[in-house]
């Protein structure tokens, strides 16, 4: 049986790069303030930004989702990949 990528195949590597290159304004102004404290709370995170705590788990999870952030367990660090 042939799938739709045999019709119209693409580089999944660009796909990939698009997601990943997609970082909102919120989300760079998150990423300094762990860049400064690798052990920063989300409720730190939360007042320094002025939004709410459940838009700042969000907005890591996003992060975490395109491979830009990872954590280190809970109560742990997290660590910005390049």
């Amino acid at each position: 049986m042939r799938v739709f990528r045999d019709f119209f195949p693409f580089d999944d590597s660009l796909l990939l790069e698009r997601k990943r290159g997609t970082i909102t304004d919120r989300q760079k102004e998150i990423i300094p303030l762990i860049q400064e404290d690798e052990k920063i709370g989300y409720r730190s995170i939360a007042t320094k930004t002025g939004i709410n705590e459940s838009a700042v788990l969000k907005h890591l999870n996003n992060l975490k989702d395109k491979n830009i952030l990872e954590s280190g367990g809970t109560r742990g660090y997290w660590k910005i990949n390049n």
